[in-house]
C-alpha cells in the first residue's frame, strides 16, 4: 500500500499542500520521496509517493524512475493476472515486476492493465509519448481524487479540506492526459464491462470517450441480460427450526455444488491476500526479522457473518503459532460499550474457537469515547473522507478509522495491534443481496429487476464505498484487503441467477438474505453464525444515529 499524488502544472513554482503530505506520509510510514521536473518547455510535474512494505523482499522505492525516463507510481497489490506468468517475481515488490514489464513492453500501459488482477490506483507519465495515465482498478477498490483545470491536473490517493473542488477518479476505466494539451484535454479508455452502466454525463466536460475499450471482465457484461423466467433455486421445504431448514438445503445436490463453488473462490482469494505479502508486522518493518509472536494479520471483526467466514478461512493459511487479531470496535452509550457488535463478536469468538482450536484469537476491545469521537472526527476523519460529506459517510467512516487504528483492550489490559494486514468483509452485502431493500425491490417486481440491481451495486460500490475505506483505513499504516472483491468472485457471483445468492422473501431474516453465503458458514462448521441476522455496521457498533437520514449532509463533518 502507498500514498501517491502527482500535480501538472504550467505554474514555474509548485506550491506543496503539506496537510495532503501529512495524509501520504500515513498511508505508507516505511519510505517517502518526492520529484519536481520540468516535462515540456512550459509544463512541470511534481511526484510524491509514501511505500508501505507489503510485497517483496526489498522496498521497491517510488516513485519509479524507468530507464527511459517514464514514471510509475503504483497504490496496489497484484495477486494475479498474465503480468505474473509473463514476469518472473523473484521475490520482487509487484511495483518492481510492473516498472519492469513496462520497460520491456515500451510504455504500453493500455495492454498491461489486462494483464494485472489485484487492488490498484496508478499513475504513469510516458515521456516520449508526452502523455499521463491514471485509473483506479475496474472495481475501484482503492482511492484516488483528481481536480482538472485548463492548465493541468492534480491527482491523489487522498486529499485534505484545504485543497477544494476534489472528486473521486470513477473506477470507469483508464484515463489520459496529453502534457501538450492546453486546456486540459482528458480521454477516457473505458472499461468493457460498463456497458450503459455508468451515466457519462457524470464525468466533466473536459473528458473525451475513447472508441476503444478495455476488457476486464466478460462474466460482468452476461449476467446483466433479461432473466426469462422466475425460479426459485432454494426449495422452500417445510421445517421447525431455522438450524432444520440449513442442513436440509446444504444437502441438495444442486445447492451444495454451488456453495462448494463459492467457498473454493473464498478460500483461493483469502490464500492470496494472506500469501502475497511480507511476514512482518507494522513495527518490524525496517528490521531484517520479525518473531513469531508478533500479530502480522488482523480483521475487522463484528463478529457477523461476513468477518467471521474470512476469520475461519484466513486460519486455514496463517501459521498456527501466529495468533490473528479480530478487531471489535464500539462507541460509548450511555457510559457503556456493550453494543450489539460487541456480543455477536464475543459469541462468533467462542465459535471460532471451537471451530479453530489450535490459534490464539486475539480479541481487541476497541472502545471509544464520545470526546475521542469528537476530536478525531474533526482533525482526521473530515479530511480523509472528503470530498464525501453524508451521514452514513462520516459513521462508516469513524467506524472504520478506529478499528484500523487497532488500540483497545485485550481481556482489560491495553493492546495496540500490530498487523500490518487488515482483511474486511466488504462486497459480501452488494452481491449476495444482504439489505432490506433487495428483499423489498424482490417482493414489488421480480428476479430480474433484483439481478440488475445486485449488478448494479456491485460495479456502484466504488462510488458508494470503497474510496472512503481506502483512504480511512489506510490512514493508519495499514492495508485493508477485501477477499468479497477478489475478481474470481465478483465474475462467480455476477454470473448467477439471483435466485442462487438470496431469496430474501421465501425465508426469514438470518436465512434469506445472503442465503448462499450462510450456507458456505454451515459448511465451515460455523453454524451459530450461520444464522445470525444482517446488522449494518454503523448501527451495530452504535455510531449511527438510526433518526438521521443516511445520504443527508453531516453538520458534524
Amino acid at each position: 500500500m502507498c500514498g501517491i499524488t502527482c500535480t501538472l502544472t504550467s505554474e514555474k513554482t509548485i506550491i506543496k499542500n503539506e496537510n495532503l503530505l501529512v495524509n501520504i506520509r500515513n498511508r505508507g510510514p516505511d519510505y517517502f520521496n518526492e520529484l519536481t521536473l520540468p516535462i515540456t518547455p512550459t509544463q512541470n510535474a511534481y511526484f510524491a509517493a509514501s511505500v508501505l512494505h507489503t510485497q517483496g523482499a526489498e522496498l521497491a522505492e517510488q516513485p519509479i524512475i524507468l530507464s527511459n525516463g517514464d514514471i510509475l507510481l503504483w497504490n496496489g497489490d497484484v495477486f494475479g493476472g498474465e503480468v505474473l506468468t509473463e514476469v518472473s517475481p523473484d521475490n520482487l515488490s509487484d511495483s518492481q515486476i510492473l516498472a519492469n514489464w513496462l520497460e520491456n513492453n515500451d510504455g504500453n500501459i493500455v495492454e498491461l492493465i489486462g494483464k494485472v488482477e489485484g487492488p490498484y490506483s496508478l499513475i504513469y507519465l510516458n515521456r516520449k509519448q508526452k502523455y499521463l495515465w491514471f485509473c483506479r482498478d475496474p472495481l475501484g477498490r482503492h482511492s484516488l481524487l483528481w481536480k482538472a483545470t485548463d492548465d493541468g491536473i492534480f491527482l491523489s490517493s487522498v486529499g485534505h479540506k484545504s485543497i477544494p473542488d476534489l472528486e473521486e477518479v470513477p473506477a470507469v476505466g483508464l484515463f489520459c492526459v496529453h502534457i501538450d494539451s492546453s486546456p486540459t484535454r482528458i480521454h477516457l479508455h473505458q472499461w468493457a464491462h460498463w456497458n450503459d452502466h455508468f451515466p457519462l454525463d457524470e464525468l466533466p466536460s473536459s473528458v473525451f470517450i475513447s472508441d476503444s475499450k478495455i476488457d476486464c471482465f466478460n462474466n460482468l457484461r452476461m449476467s446483466s441480460e433479461k432473466l426469462l423466467s422466475d425460479e426459485v433455486f432454494f426449495e422452500n421445504t417445510d421445517f421447525t427450526s431455522v438450524t432444520e431448514l440449513m442442513e436440509k438445503l446444504i444437502r441438495d445436490p444442486n445447492v451444495e455444488c454451488a456453495v462448494d463453488e463459492l467457498l473454493n473462490l473464498l478460500m483461493e482469494s483469502c490464500r492470496k491476500r494472506i500469501k502475497y505479502r511480507r511476514n512482518f508486522c507494522i513495527n518490524c518493518s525496517d528490521s531484517g526479522s520479525c518473531e513469531p509472536e508478533h500479530v502480522k494479520l488482523g480483521i475487522l471483526f463484528s463478529g457477523g457473518l461476513d468477518s467471521t467466514i474470512i476469520a475461519c478461512i484466513a486460519d486455514k493459511f496463517v501459521p498456527k503459532t501466529d495468533a490473528i487479531d479480530l478487531l471489535n470496535v464500539a462507541f460509548e452509550r450511555n457510559k457503556n460499550f456493550d453494543v450489539p457488535d460487541r456480543k455477536t463478536g464475543r459469541m462468533s469468538l467462542m465459535e471460532l474457537q471451537t471451530v479453530c482450536p489450535d490459534r490464539v484469537w486475539n480479541f481487541v476491545e476497541i472502545n471509544v469515547p464520545q470526546e475521542e469521537l469528537a476530536d478525531v472526527r474533526k482533525n482526521r476523519i473530515t479530511h480523509l473522507i472528503y470530498p464525501l460529506n453524508t451521514v452514513i459517510d462520516e459513521s462508516l467512516g469513524c467506524a472504520l478509522w478506529f478499528a484500523c487504528r487497532g488500540k483497545g483492550f485485550i481481556d482489560n489490559e491495553p493492546y495496540t495491534s500490530s498487523a500490518k494486514v487488515v482483511l474486511l468483509g466488504s462486497g459480501a452485502d452488494e452481491q449476495f443481496g444482504g439489505y432490506v431493500r433487495h428483499k423489498n425491490l424482490l417482493r414489488r417486481y421480480n428476479w430480474s429487476e433484483l439481478q440488475k440491481q445486485l449488478l448494479k451495486e456491485t460495479l456502484f460500490i466504488s462510488k458508494r464505498n470503497l474510496g472512503r475505506d481506502d483512504r480511512i483505513a489506510c490512514d493508519s499504516g495499514r492495508q485493508p484487503r477485501f477477499p468479497f472483491l477478489d475478481e474470481s468472485i465478483v465474475e462467480y457471483v455476477a454470473g448467477l441467477p439471483p435466485w442462487k445468492k438470496c431469496d430474501p422473501v421465501s425465508f426469514p431474516p438470518g436465512v434469506g438474505d445472503k442465503l448462499i453465503l450462510r450456507l458456505v458458514a454451515l459448511k465451515l462448521g460455523l453454524i451459530q453464525c450461520s444464522t445470525f441476522p444482517k446488522r449494518a455496521f454503523q448501527f451495530g457498533c452504535r455510531i449511527a444515529n438510526s433518526k438521521e437520514k443516511g445520504d443527508d449532509c453531516s453538520g458534524r463533518l
